[in-house]
């Protein structure tokens, strides 16, 4: 783990920029159509960049390298001081509601387990009384989800559909640069 400040900035900058040559990489692969770094206005808030997919939608990037007290909690995902008023979640859930198409991906090397845990069950039901009857099997994501998300997306309906477009990568930087190594190869 980097200590604070200084070598934790330059390392979360590199792991920033590894993930963004992977995706330009799926556009120079077909992929994907375009990419953003960086966008102006309110679009930047919260994000690395943005890809336009070949449909036309588009998937926003969020980047974190680690946390250096550990896995990334709904709490900490949530909390707006972070981000001067703003929260990662927030700013993830501000792309969503602005936009039906578009989908949001967290990048990290430390997990958030809680945030895929919920993705993914969200995923997997078709309807919100199927997600709520799923939460109500765990008590403690139930808790989560309300605390942290609701207050977010204001209602059960809109964090349940928010959470169907979210995407929650957990990827260590090695694997991330030995994948990136392996698209350079394919492509070259």
């Amino acid at each position: 783990m980097p200590r604070p400040g200084g070598e934790a900035d330059k390392l979360g900058n590199r792991y920033e920029g590894i993930w963004t040559v992977a995706k330009l990489l799926e556009v120079a692969s077909g992929q994907s159509h375009a990419i953003t770094v960086e966008p102006i206005g309110s679009e930047a808030l919260g994000i690395e960049f943005v890809t336009q997919l070949s449909d036309g939608s588009r998937e926003f990037h969020s980047a974190k390298r680690q946390r250096s007290t550990g896995e990334w909690s709904l709490s900490a995902l949530a909390d707006p001081r972070l981000s001067q008023g703003r929260s990662v979640l927030s700013d993830l859930c501000g792309k969503l509601s602005a936009d039906p198409r578009a989908i949001c991906c967290f990048v990290s090397s430390t997990g958030a387990k809680d945030l895929l845990e919920l993705t993914e069950r969200a995923c997997r039901r078709a309807t919100l009384a199927d997600f709520e009857a799923d939460l109500a099997t765990s008590i403690k994501l139930r808790n989560a989800f309300e605390r942290y998300l609701i207050p977010i997306s204001t209602a059960w309906a809109s964090a349940f559909e928010q959470l169907r477009r979210i995407r929650v990568v957990i990827i260590d930087e090695a694997t991330l640069k030995r994948q990136v190594h392996q698209l350079i190869s394919f492509l070259v």
